[in-house]
């Protein structure tokens, strides 16, 4: 989380922002969450997928330890990508994609096709992570979230199911705007799948909406949103109308665009926009 925090600290200093957006996935939820916690006014809206929530406390049992490291082959990440898909459903992964995939996969170690069977050194304290989480101790508190939340999952993931997300939704107490939604057919892994363009459009649904917040979350800009603010803003209606950016078209006043044509386009499909 603090080194999240560097990151975000940079863009809003270098882009003149004073907050952002973020999308998480799985166990990357709790960094990302621990971060927001701390530093509300710099969060903008929070997309977590696939997040990891509290579990109860099991009575007399403690999260079991784990080595530091583990190595992880191309078949083990197979067997997990699919595991989740029940049995008589048609395949959502790939395998051609996933061979293309798991071919960059090794590439992020360079020492995992010196093994037999090739295989990357992973660290294992997210995994320790999850399971604390799901013996009672989440690494955050989600009622210190203050910007709008979205829980993004699939119908099949196995490490949110709808009493973890149920649990998490209701944890954001703090949170003014807060989604949970399930898409169907998809796993922990629907980034992957043939299902990630559903993924993509909630996700980028919930970043671009003009909902707004009727009460000024603490610590929150409460200055007139810019053209690179979106959602979750505090307008003045009244002032809004007189002073509309953008009204000045075909005059010496409007600023030259820092992007070429081209760039715009290649902007356009970034956005899905075919």
């Amino acid at each position: 989380s603090e080194q999240l925090e560097a990151v975000v600290r940079f863009i809003l200093r270098w882009h003149g922002l004073s907050s952002l957006s973020i999308i998480s996935h799985s166990w990357g939820s709790m960094p990302a969450c621990l971060f927001a916690g701390r530093n509300p006014a710099m969060v903008e809206r929070m997309v977590l997928f696939g997040a990891i929530a509290r579990r109860p406390p099991r009575r007399y049992e403690k999260p079991p330890t784990a080595p530091a490291w583990r190595i992880v082959t191309v078949d083990d990440q197979w067997a997990r990508f699919i595991e989740d898909v029940p049995r008589d459903e048609q395949p959502v992964l790939s395998r051609a994609h996933f061979d293309e995939w798991s071919e960059r996969y090794l590439d992020t170690d360079p020492d995992s096709r010196s093994r037999d069977p090739a295989g990357v050194k992973t660290p294992t304290g997210p995994f320790t992570d999850i399971l604390h989480a799901w013996h009672g101790d989440l690494a955050y508190d989600p009622a210190l979230i203050q910007a709008p939340v979205a829980i993004i999952r699939g119908e099949w993931d196995g490490l949110i199911n709808d009493q973890d997300a149920r649990w998490l939704f209701d944890a954001f107490t703090a949170s003014p705007i807060r989604r949970d939604i399930k898409i169907s057919r998809g796993t922990h892994l629907l980034h992957l799948e043939t299902m990630r363009y559903a993924l993509y459009r909630e996700s980028i649904g919930f970043l671009m909406a003009d909902d707004k917040l009727s009460v000024p979350r603490p610590g929150a800009n409460r200055c007139q949103p810019t053209s690179q603010q979106r959602g979750g803003q505090f307008m003045n209606t009244p002032q809004e109308h007189k002073n509309i950016p953008g009204y000045d078209y075909g005059t010496d006043k409007v600023a030259r665009s820092p992007i070429t044509l081209d760039e715009w386009e290649t902007l356009k499909k970034s956005a899905l926009f075919s």
